[in-house]
């Protein structure tokens, strides 16, 4: 179609700009939001300095590797400044470093082996391991049965790698017959454990507080 003199011809439509990447979910990357929970990769792991040194870099690398193949991820952690205020790392049997506590015995085919747990010092007591072994729980239950850990043989001797067994017993693991100091946090009696501990400490409060039924309904 043509135009009449002096009568400009319509630019042609700007372009859209192209769509923006949706964002990854909070925390999927450890620089996306510092102090949010976040999925680690065989790259994240490789980096680490502190939280990992009782691993040797190719331990790491090889364990890193067989969960990603495994289970899509390496383990969870929880960023603070500059630094890592909690790491969480898993492999399956195949990926256990062989110098590990947990390759003494191995670990059941159908679990996961907790290789290391590490919380800041400035940061313990304040429930950040557990906090790391429940998103574990939550994204490995439909693809493990379970949780194994090596505890430290005596009370006062945790490590990263061998975590205390008060702790381990805390966050839901139960101590197994053999190997010595091996527990497991079974997720299908997640739930009962989850009771028990809600039971105990309902127990608690009616022995603290002397109520034993609600207001209004004693004698009923």
């Amino acid at each position: 179609m043509g135009y009449a003199p002096g009568i400009a011809e319509p630019s042609p439509p700007a372009a859209e700009p192209p769509a923006s990447r949706s964002a990854e979910p909070v925390g999927e990357r450890p620089d996306e939001r510092p102090g949010a929970v976040c999925v680690l990769t065989v790259a994240d792991v490789m980096a680490m300095t502190e939280p990992v040194e009782a691993l040797s870099p190719g331990d790491r690398l090889a364990a890193a590797e067989a969960a990603m193949a495994a289970y899509g991820f390496a383990g969870l952690g929880l960023r603070r400044d500059s630094g890592w205020a909690g790491v969480a790392l898993i492999t399956p049997e195949a990926g256990l470093p062989r110098r590990h506590p947990l390759a003494l015995g191995g670990i059941a085919p159908e679990t996961a082996g907790l290789i290391l747990l590490y919380v800041d010092p400035a940061h313990r007591h304040s429930g950040l391991g557990k906090r790391l072994v429940t998103g574990l729980t939550r994204r490995l239950r439909n693809q493990v049965g379970g949780l194994e850990a090596q505890a430290a043989p005596l009370p006062g001797t945790s490590t990263p790698l061998t975590p205390s067994a008060d702790s381990l017993l805390k966050m839901g693991f139960q101590a197994r017959r053999l190997p010595l100091n091996r527990y497991r946090l079974d997720f299908a009696g997640l739930a009962t454990w989850l009771q028990d501990r809600l039971r105990r400490s309902y127990q608690t409060a009616v022995i603290f507080t002397g109520q034993t039924a609600p207001a209004g309904r004693v004698g009923r």
